[in-house]
């Protein structure tokens, strides 16, 4: 009896080991081999022919990449990424072009290939080597569990900067006006670029009193502090004389740098709310057809670097004008305003603070707060 209990323990003991030895399999996925790997079909490696991205075509597709699947030797469902680095680098430095795929191919568009581009820092309009490979794994990106490389494929492009140009104006109002220290860079205010290479700047400047001011490159500042640009003959010039403002308020400064015809401009302007919601209502059409009417004027807050106005509104529109006029008016996003943008809803009634900020250029925004 004592024997057959032992052989009855026994067989249970090994019982247990083998449900044990079961669940774990059921989590165990088999370690796949190189063999195993995705293999990237296309793009092919192509040395003859450069692919130029250039702005004007950053939303189409520049190849589709497709490629074999990889086996994982279960029913796990793997993922995709490609990836690109400057040829002969050994990938030391990549980075990823597009996003993640659960399928064999992905389209992948002008600006997918040209930011991954920006980011291993290619240079712009230049012609570059570059190799694409494919990863594929398990689980979550952030955390890829059994990754596997396919094979590399060498293409040429020509990639485009992505970067805005900035211009600083630098000059004696700038301790009066809430911008540091006089002719102090690292806190003037700037003029931004309308895209890269476009060489159009505009920004908002605000002068407490009558001062001067030059423009200076960023990327060229930092090379040459000497170099500056300021008005030569009425266009700006390399070493120009500053730039005279003769009254305080707040001026639209745009400037042309095109090398060849370098040109700027300066407009003084003073802002103001309008719209159905305000007491004043719109502005009359024709302008100036209702000798009654007038715009409703904010006040700029030196500290705050903003126009603030407590207002009595109803529901309806508002728009924000310059100069009591519509030549320069900003609307649409709150967050995002435009020139010429559309109106800006208030949904009730009320008393309220309503801000415009025109610190950073080419981000102008609005706060309106019911109190």
């Amino acid at each position: 009896m004592k024997n057959m209990s032992k052989i009855l323990m026994m067989l249970l003991g090994l019982s247990l080991i083998s449900c044990d030895i079961d669940e774990q399999d059921k989590t165990i996925v088999p370690v796949p081999s190189s063999s195993d790997a995705p293999v990237l079909l296309t793009p092919v490696t192509d040395l003859e022919n450069v692919l130029v991205l250039t702005e004007e075509t950053k939303n189409d597709t520049v190849f589709k990449a497709t490629w074999t699947g990889a086996n994982y030797k279960d029913d796990s469902q793997e993922s995709y990424q490609l990836y690109v680095a400057t040829a002969g680098t050994g990938f030391a430095k990549y980075a990823k072009v597009g996003n993640v795929s659960t399928s064999v191919n992905v389209p992948v568009t002008v600006t997918d290939l040209n930011s991954a581009l920006s980011a291993i820092n290619a240079p712009a309009f230049t012609d570059g080597t570059f190799e694409l490979r494919l990863m594929s794994f398990l689980g979550k990106p952030v955390s890829p569990q059994l990754p596997l490389w396919s094979n590399t494929v060498t293409i040429k492009a020509n990639p485009f900067p992505t970067t805005k140009d900035v211009l600083y104006v630098i000059g004696d109002f700038q301790s009066d006006s809430g911008y540091g220290n006089n002719n102090d860079i690292s806190t003037a205010p700037t003029l931004l670029e309308g895209a890269p290479l476009r060489k159009d700047f505009e920004g908002f400047v605000y002068f407490k009193n009558p001062g001067s001011f030059k423009l200076a490159f960023r990327d060229t500042y930092k090379v040459r502090p000497d170099v500056d640009y300021g008005d030569s003959a009425g266009k700006l010039g390399a070493g120009g004389a500053s730039i005279a403002i003769t009254e305080p308020g707040m001026y639209q400064i745009t400037v042309n740098a095109d090398p060849e015809n370098m040109t700027y401009s300066v407009e003084k302007t003073n802002w103001a709310i309008v719209g159905s919601s305000t007491p004043g209502g719109w502005p009359p059409t024709p302008e100036g057809s209702n000798p009654e009417y007038k715009d409703t004027q904010m006040t700029y807050d030196i500290k705050q670097k903003k126009y603030i106005i407590d207002i009595s509104l109803v529901a309806g529109m508002i728009k924000f004008r310059a100069n009591d006029a519509w030549t320069t008016n900003l609307g649409g996003d709150k967050n995002n305003l435009t020139f010429g943008g559309g109106d800006i809803p208030v949904a009730e009634g009320g008393n309220y603070t309503v801000t415009l900020d025109l610190s950073s250029p080419r981000e102008y925004k609005t706060v309106v707060k019911k109190n």
